[in-house]
């Protein structure tokens, strides 16, 4: 028979992958956006302005990358708790697969 492709340990490894990408391309667009903002401050708060009055509606990118921050870090924390849970259901099944046929036998 043949193994599948994506198995439950795939889902949480996968979400702790994209959470942590998620929060690196954030953490970098924000030290950017710093670097960019100390070098010429009136020049950011000018597009800043420009973004808000041609795209109303739209985040800018400050704001952008703090919401891009806080999805990935809910996708890394979710991804932990998920594979702590797979982690605990895996132990108590093979604890009980190994234990419990030789308390029955004896």
């Amino acid at each position: 028979m043949e193994q599948p492709i994506v198995t439950g340990w795939s889902y949480p490894l996968s979400m702790i992958a994209l959470g942590a990408v998620l929060a690196y391309a954030s953490l970098s667009l924000l030290g950017e956006y710093r670097r960019v903002f100390f070098n010429d401050p009136r020049a950011v708060m000018s597009v800043e302005v420009w973004l808000q009055v041609l795209f109303h509606p739209a985040a800018t990118p400050g704001y952008l990358g703090v919401l891009v921050l806080f999805v990935g870090l809910w996708f890394l924390i979710a991804g932990l708790a998920l594979l702590l849970l797979l982690s605990g259901l895996f132990i108590e099944e093979l604890v009980h697969r190994l234990w419990f046929p030789r308390i029955v036998s004896n």
